[in-house]
């Protein structure tokens, strides 16, 4: 028998791997089926720096079915893998706006409420994008829309800055009663030209008086 030639089986495996994760970023279920069965790794560690597990591209490409086959527990990649900045599946379902998605990790044990390294939750991406299916599924999942990230900006105050009046109305019954933080939305409505989300945080605060007056000309809180 001759010998095992180590290297060129390493190669062999590293182009099924790198096959499997681009039908995976593809949706390609059917091709991803294919590879599985003529024995393509799912957890193979590539050595390019790419760092996304294979459910994370999954989760990111918005296919639920490949969700499901790829965190099916086993040699399958966990639900709270992380890449190096601290990203995991769950958030880029949230920044993508797949709702079905983010609730199918959930229901596999994602953390509703897991930071990146910015200090960044899922509930806080959705918002910054608009994805107001996101939003109200994660606060009915009980997430917390108080958290701060790294920059002081809670979920309500990221749906200010980018615009996001239809998330700011999924979030007001459920942040703390705190006139300062709608205070700051408004500010960032005014600089950033959100007229919309500027009348309804005039029509809230109008009958609060908490002591801020006069922030609204100060120019714009820190952001991300």
């Amino acid at each position: 028998m001759p010998p095992v030639d180590e290297a060129k089986e390493e190669e062999a495996r590293l182009w099924q791997a790198v096959e499997f994760r681009g039908a995976v970023d593809r949706a390609d279920d059917a091709k991803v089926q294919e590879l599985m069965e003529a024995g393509a790794n799912p957890i193979y560690k590539m050595s390019d720096g790419s760092s996304w597990t294979v459910l994370m591209l999954a989760a990111n490409s918005g296919s639920e079915l490949l969700v499901e086959k790829l965190s099916r527990g086993g040699k399958m990649p966990k639900v709270d893998d992380k890449d190096p900045h601290g990203y995991q599946a769950i958030m880029l379902a949230a920044l993508q706006g797949h709702a079905q998605i983010v609730a199918k990790l959930i229901e596999k044990g994602a953390d509703k409420d897991a930071i990146n390294e910015d200090g960044e939750t899922p509930l806080m991406m959705a918002a910054a994008h608009g994805h107001k299916e996101v939003v109200s599924f994660l606060l009915d999942s009980g997430a917390d829309p108080n958290l701060l990230d790294k920059n002081d900006m809670s979920a309500i105050k990221k749906a200010a800055r980018w615009g996001h009046l239809d998330c700011i109305r999924e979030l007001l019954p459920k942040v703390e009663d705190n006139p300062r933080q709608l205070k700051h939305c408004m500010i960032f409505g005014k600089f950033y030209g959100h007229e919309d989300i500027v009348a309804e945080m005039k029509r809230i605060l109008e009958p609060v008086d908490d002591g801020v007056e006069g922030e609204e000309d100060a120019g714009p809180p820190p952001e991300n």
